[in-house]
């Protein structure tokens, strides 16, 4: 028999559904388990340290050594933690001095009129 003769015959797909693996209501079970109030408030700080990981990996390199040894990878790691928060600490610096100058210039603004 040919092989498109083969292929084409009706009696090998009569059986047709859907395979699920075997961990599927474990799965589905988690995911239940997400959607629960007491989960959200467990996962709400872990929520904070995955944005400020990706900043690091992202934005700093974390993930990537430029040293060897341990006590130099600590040492770059702790490095770039203290450049996050300079940075950051900057921004909120900048962020308030805005807020101060246009909150004045407001004042003078209604002092004017």
């Amino acid at each position: 028999m040919s092989l498109p003769g083969f292929c084409t015959q009706a009696e090998l797909f009569s059986t047709a559904g859907l395979v699920v693996g075997e961990h599927h209501s474990a799965l589905r079970a988690r995911r239940q388990e997400q959607k629960t109030e007491a989960f959200q408030q467990r996962m709400r700080h872990r929520n904070g340290i995955e944005g400020t990981q990706s900043e690091l990996v992202r934005g700093h390199g974390l993930r990537h050594a430029r040293y060897r040894g341990l006590a130099k990878v600590k040492l770059q790691n702790y490095f770039v933690g203290a450049a996050c928060n300079v940075k950051r600490w900057i921004r909120r610096e900048a962020w308030q001095l805005g807020q101060a100058v246009s909150g004045s210039a407001a004042e003078a603004a209604a002092a004017a009129a």
